[in-house]
């Protein structure tokens, strides 16, 4: 059976071995040698110099990595508070640390990034702070400015705990916009300020309680998908679920790895369903994906706010990631008759790797099978030379091989099930324009896309970005609401663009599955081809019509 982590289970031995180092490290911490907490001044240290926390962690890749992203964001002060209490390390004492006769603490410290702002000393930010304190609302807002994210510092050997960073500028000229709707806000508050940052949370593994599998499965339920459905479980809480009804007689802690039956056993236990995707290439014994599949459903569900933890091989070893984000590449253009998927290639990956670190850009290349094929490929420094060398040089390529999602369980209708009917709606809609234009230079091919959306966020956002405001949108609006039959929470979309315009969606209900799946309605953008569709009945091959223009 595969094995949804990075490698052959490690043994009690081992395990207990990583956890005895823990101990004899902890003073190198700057924790407290002894077991009571004692009260400790805010610190403003200036980034890479002496004092930073970050420096003084043990070397390891993922520490290198987070100190090249913040020299990349432009961040200068570190604020370290000196006592925080962490949930998720908290939950992870409570199941394991806290039994040990080594003597853990329970004591973590967070430290938060911001860029120079107004201040150009250190005592100019304490200052800022003071005021922000003291409720001054221009200095709050200073602070909120040049806030780009904060670490839990860990009293353990796997230093970094939650970590949330804010994404670089999306500023390269000639590319699309990077999709992060799995991406949510954070808030931390300082000393009654509150501080918001927008991302994914990442940890670094934990040997004796989540292994890469369980703290990838950590990321994908921060997701803003299950803003109201998960109450956010910490990596200990995970572990013991994957184990609750699945354990096949294998201890809980220390944790030594999930497997398939595991991983998806602790997905239902969140009270969301599991699905797990099979690539579509017969590599020996084990699936991979081809470079179209792989890109339209990993953008899919992206776009839907779904991460995916990837599972595959780095190297020759198993190995889980959780894809937060990618970059689309511009779709060519297409000549009249033509059809093609707008998501059939990506330009890069955003990956939350327990290995590197958080936000990880990975490029995709295609390999001797077909086979798709990720590599880190980090950006060229935004602002002098890095702080250490890139990280992700010489790291060993990754070809996954499954795909495991949480969905919730409005969600009955399969990403496989969607795309065939895609297919079939934009190649109908390519056979009747070339039909009918012939082979003119002016007509464009049929680009197509798919989402998973919430009833009230295709109303409220997707229908504003798409449809004049005023009295075009308002009619659209009130047709789906007065005029189609009852719709599921949430819809599943097929959009089909001409010369980059959003030309007609046609909607599915999520609720229903195959067979007899048919179109509840079709929303359409542009005139230009009611005389196609008039070939089609009211209540036609797409569902019932709206008009939005």
């Amino acid at each position: 059976m595969s094995r949804l982590d990075s490698g052959p289970k490690m043994s009690l031995r081992s395990a207990h071995a990583h956890i005895e180092r823990d101990s004899a490290r902890n003073d190198l911490r700057g924790v407290p040698a002894n077991r009571g907490h004692k009260p400790g001044r805010i610190q403003i240290v200036e980034f890479g110099e002496d004092g930073d926390p970050l420096t003084a962690l043990d070397e390891c890749t993922q520490r290198d990595y987070l100190r090249c992203y913040l020299h990349d964001l432009h961040v200068r002060w570190l604020l370290v508070e000196a006592n925080y209490f962490d949930r998720d390390y908290l939950a992870a004492f409570k199941a394991f640390y806290g039994e040990s006769a080594r003597g853990y603490i329970n004591v973590c410290r967070r430290v938060s990034f911001f860029t120079d702002g107004m201040c150009s000393s250190s005592a100019a930010f304490r200052g800022l702070l003071e005021e922000a304190a003291g409720g001054a609302q221009q200095a709050c807002a200073a602070l909120q400015e040049c806030f780009k994210g904060f670490t839990v510092l860990r009293p353990i050997r796997t230093s970094l705990g939650r970590t949330v960073l804010g994404w670089y500028p999306d500023d390269r000229p000639g590319v699309l916009s990077r999709v992060v709707a799995p991406c949510r806000d954070y808030e931390i508050n300082i000393a009654g300020i509150r501080l918001t940052v927008e991302g994914l949370a990442w940890q670094q593994q934990d040997s004796a309680v989540a292994a890469c599998a369980t703290v990838g499965l950590w990321s994908m339920l921060q997701s803003s998908a299950f803003r109201d459905r998960v109450a956010f479980p910490t990596t200990a809480a995970i572990t013991e679920s994957a184990h609750r009804t699945a354990s096949l007689g294998e201890r809980v802690f220390p944790s030594s790895g999930l497997y398939n039956h595991h991983l998806l056993e602790a997905i239902k236990e969140q009270g969301l369903e599991p699905l797990l995707i099979e690539g579509d290439i017969n590599d020996g014994d084990q699936p991979v994906f081809s470079m179209t599949r792989f890109a339209s459903t990993v953008a899919m569900l992206l776009r839907s706010g779904f991460p995916i933890l990837l599972v595959g091989k780095r190297g020759k070893e198993g190995h889980v990631v959780c894809a937060v984000g990618c970059r689309p590449k511009s779709p060519p253009k297409l000549k009249c008759g033509y059809f093609e998927e707008e998501d059939g290639a990506l330009e890069n990956l955003y990956i939350h790797d327990d290995a590197l670190g958080p936000n990880v850009r990975f490029a995709l290349r295609e390999g001797a099978a077909g086979e798709v094929v990720l590599f880190p490929h980090a950006p060229e420094p935004r602002s002098a030379v890095r702080p250490v060398v890139d990280p992700t040089n010489n790291v060993d390529e990754f070809v996954p091989r499954h795909m495991a999602v949480a969905v919730v369980r409005e969600l009955r209708l399969l990403p496989d099930l969607l795309h065939e009917k895609a297919l079939e709606i934009a190649k109908d809609i390519s056979v009747e324009v070339s039909g009918i234009q012939g082979s003119s230079p002016t007509v464009p091919g049929v680009h197509f896309s798919l989402l998973l959306v919430r009833l009230a966020d295709y109303l409220g956002q997707i229908l504003a970005r798409s449809v004049t405001a005023g009295k075009p949108l308002a009619r659209a609006r009130l047709a789906l609401v007065e005029r189609i039959a009852p719709l599921s929470l949430y819809l599943a979309v097929v959009r089909l663009s001409m010369a980059g315009r959003p030309t007609m969606d046609v909607l599915y209900d999520t609720s229903d599955a195959a067979p007899g799946l048919k179109p509840m309605a079709h929303v359409v953008f542009d005139s230009g081809i009611e005389w196609l569709l008039k070939k089609a009945d009211w209540l036609g091959p797409y569902g019932r019509r709206v008009r939005a223009y």
